[in-house]
């Protein structure tokens, strides 16, 4: 109320007066923002002119994420990769609004991996070693190389194979990496030698082959092969299980010169063999004679009890395993020669005395 006076008199009115809030103005958050799934973000605060009351976004924030409608301020840990999307935040008071756009992605998440601390294996025992993986990973790789016999796979991150040389415990790192980045994790793996282990399946021990230096393993025809891993230590055509299975007669050593027969690349005396059990097991399948691929020419001839040739070869191989191939009609069928009795003749042109002797054919034999 307003008085106005004067000597003579005086004089009233009445005014009205209101303060108004103002509305939001000059709204904004630093955009665009890029988060990474599963890690918790920083909050997010607004900048904004009055005093807004609500805040309001338009559509869900990314799965994890909250807006807090008193003060604005965006929060939480993303729980899904996503693109980058806008979103229309507004903030509200009595007298009006004001609105931003902010532009959020969510990134995958750097992959999580989980091997077994430790893996003990044992040689020549076939192994599956792979990692627990939490996240979404594009390709898997290790430091350095595996065991022999192990392999890597970079697709899975699996460690699988069959040892085939003892290892000294040794920790590899694995790094698994997608689009965000790479995830770590380490290993330590122990081949445990086995004393019995015969890599090339020849009756002779890896021990017994390699030698004194396991380093330097022994490559006795030098042809970059050790002999652990050769069928032919010696390099005189004749499998190191042949000459160890038919030991020549008896022989381990058949000239007596101190060397095993299968280091030794001299050839033996023929020894003629009486009976052979091709039956597909692996042992005993052909008629071997030791010595025979290394003097050539010569011819081996198979006759049946009546004298009929049915089988014959020029520079036998050691490869004869009761078949014929002299076109017998009535071993059409399969070309097999029925078990029994058969006589052979090997002749070497006179550049060794021939042999001439018996055969007995017995499949059933093991």
């Amino acid at each position: 109320m307003v008085t106005i006076t004067n000597s003579t008199a005086a004089t009233t009115d009445t005014i009205r007066i209101a303060t108004v809030i103002p509305h939001p103005s000059s709204l904004s958050y630093t955009t665009p923002q890029t988060y990474i799934e599963k890690i918790k973000i920083s909050a997010l605060n607004p900048s904004v002119q009055g005093n807004p009351t609500v805040y309001t976004v338009d559509k869900p924030l990314p799965a994890g994420l909250t807006l807090n409608s008193l003060t604005g301020s965006i929060t939480g840990t993303p729980t899904k990769a996503q693109d980058f999307t806008n979103y229309v935040i507004t903030a509200t008071n009595s007298t009006g609004y004001d609105t931003f756009t902010i532009s959020i992605k969510v990134l995958i998440a750097f992959p999580e991996i989980d091997y077994p601390a430790t893996g003990v294996f044992k040689q020549g025992v076939a192994v599956s070693f792979k990692p627990v993986v939490v996240g979404i990973v594009d390709i898997f790789a290790i430091d350095s190389l595996l065991p022999a016999g192990l392999s890597f796979d970079a697709k899975t991150g699996l460690i699988s194979g069959t040892p085939t040389w003892p290892a000294k415990p040794r920790t590899y790192i694995i790094t698994a990496t997608n689009s965000t980045g790479p995830g770590l994790d380490s290993t330590t793996i122990t081949v445990l030698e086995d004393v019995n282990y015969d890599t090339d399946k020849d009756g002779y021990t890896d021990i017994v082959e390699i030698g004194g230096d396991r380093n330097n393993p022994v490559d006795t025809d030098k042809d970059g092969l050790p002999d652990y891993n050769d069928l032919d230590s010696d390099g005189d055509e004749i499998k190191d299980e042949w000459e160890n299975d038919l030991n020549y007669g008896g022989l381990p050593d058949c000239d007596h010169d101190g060397v095993d027969n299968r280091i030794d690349p001299d050839a033996c005396d023929p020894v003629a063999f009486q009976g052979i059990s091709p039956n597909g097991d692996g042992k005993n399948d052909y008629l071997v004679i030791p010595g025979v691929m290394r003097t050539t020419p010569n011819t081996l001839t198979v006759l049946d009890r009546g004298g009929n040739i049915v089988f014959e070869a020029k520079d036998y191989g050691n490869n004869w395993g009761g078949e014929t191939n002299r076109g017998n009609p009535i071993l059409a069928g399969d070309g097999l020669l029925p078990d029994g009795v058969y006589f052979y003749i090997l002749d070497y042109n006179d550049v060794r005395p021939r042999v001439s002797t018996y055969i007995y054919i017995n499949r059933l034999k093991k």
